[in-house]
């Protein structure tokens, strides 16, 4: 197994980090990336960890999440032994502005 980052799924972390950096401290933001870089490792060893996200059933993929603290989501597909990082969700934003754009 290996991971793939899109741009869409690399955009969207900067965009986090960014914007998080005028509301929490480094230290949160250190404890952020470690949960992220955590996931991706148990990822690794279980592709399929996460659950069907509901809001993109019926699209052309099967997209999965797993959910960082509260508010944020890992979205991602797994074809054969890739696994394909494909956003990272502000579960705060409107849902309709979340997948758009998501095949």
């Amino acid at each position: 197994m290996r991971i793939v980052w899109t741009a869409r799924y690399n955009k969207s972390l900067e965009c986090i980090f960014s914007c998080a950096l005028d509301f929490y401290s480094r230290t949160t933001l250190k404890r952020l990336n470690s949960s992220i870089k955590s996931i991706e490792g148990l990822l690794l060893d279980n592709p399929l960890l996460g659950a069907i996200e509901p809001l993109l059933i019926g699209k052309e993929n099967e997209y999965r999440h797993v959910i960082i603290k509260p508010l944020f989501k890992i979205i991602y597909r797994v074809e054969k032994d890739v696994i394909y990082m494909i956003d990272i969700w502000d579960t705060r934003r409107n849902p309709q502005k979340l997948t758009d754009g998501l095949a």
